[in-house]
């Protein structure tokens, strides 16, 4: 892997840690065909929803994976965190990107998990 793809992918990731959902990782497994990639990696939403400290880690390997698998897929889910987050000169800070119901912070119903609503 070059250094440039290398770059991209650590960026990329930060940009998912501080705002993905569950919600957000199903839409880019539709938008990418990679679902399944998603849904079997291990620990990857596990992580996400119990907010573990590996979930960086598992992020990291997800994207690093369908980088090498399709190239392409891997430039959807930049465009698709582009589009969630667009990056001006009045949003530049990761906290003021995406609105506030987006920020990472413990659900109102369980306390413990980040799923933004529950069923």
């Amino acid at each position: 892997m070059d250094k440039g793809l290398g770059k991209r992918i650590i960026d990329l990731r930060q940009s998912i840690v501080a705002h993905f959902s569950a919600g957000d990782w199903e839409e880019v497994g539709l938008l990418t065909g990679h679902t399944e990639t998603i849904d079997t990696y291990p620990r990857l939403l596990r992580s996400l929803s119990w907010g573990d400290e590996d979930y960086a880690g598992n992020v990291l390997g997800v994207l690093r994976r369908i980088a090498e698998q399709h190239p392409k897929a891997f430039q959807g889910i930049e465009q698709f965190v582009e589009r969630k987050s667009p990056v001006t000169p009045s949003t530049s800070q990761p906290s003021q990107r995406l609105g506030a119901s987006l920020s990472p912070r413990t659900c109102s119903v369980c306390r413990r998990c980040y799923i933004r609503a529950h069923a």
